[in-house]
């Protein structure tokens, strides 16, 4: 839990958290052993329930549980930060594509002289027309993302502004 690799791309930061959340599972699994050491020591004797020795290892154990259930939390947060991170990225780039498409293609277009010819033209803008007020919510969806990253301090912050600055 304690790993600062977050992944370089989404497929291995989906695969860091899938292991990720078999490792929280286990940490859960060992609660049950933890809680059961406190138990224990209440069924001991009483000279030895208030034995200096017995308190600080039992607490120790307890404090070290807590430390590494909180650096989990922290992983996983991290793990989803990293993974909306490179879903944004891929987001991004889908959209960038789609508009060089388009662009290449109004680039090329000749306005035709007949009124066949521009009547298909007229479909096919107004095809783009819904294209573009789809793309619009995607884009909006980046926004989103990039403001909850911004927002939760994200150390990408600057790379995130910049792509959304870009798209």
């Amino acid at each position: 839990v304690s790993s600062d690799d977050f992944g370089h791309d989404e497929f291995s930061t989906r695969s860091l958290a899938k292991k990720h959340r078999a490792v929280t599972e286990e940490i859960a699994q060992h609660q049950a052993a933890v809680t059961g050491l406190r138990e224990q020591v209440s069924t001991l004797g009483l000279e030895y329930q208030e034995l200096e020795e017995v308190q600080r290892r039992v607490g120790e154990v307890e404090g070290l549980n807590a430390e590494v259930r909180e650096v989990a939390s922290l992983r996983r947060q991290w793990l989803q930060d990293a993974l909306a991170v490179y879903r944004m990225f891929s987001e991004v780039n889908a959209c960038e594509v789609w508009i060089d498409e388009k662009e290449q293609w109004l680039i090329a277009m000749v306005i035709p002289d007949n009124l066949e010819e521009l009547e298909v033209v007229q479909h096919r803008f107004e095809s783009l027309d819904q294209e573009m007020t789809s793309l619009l919510s995607r884009v909006v969806e980046v926004n989103e993302v990039v403001q909850q990253l911004v927002e939760s301090g994200h150390p990408s912050t600057t790379e995130v502004r910049g792509c959304q600055d870009h798209l």
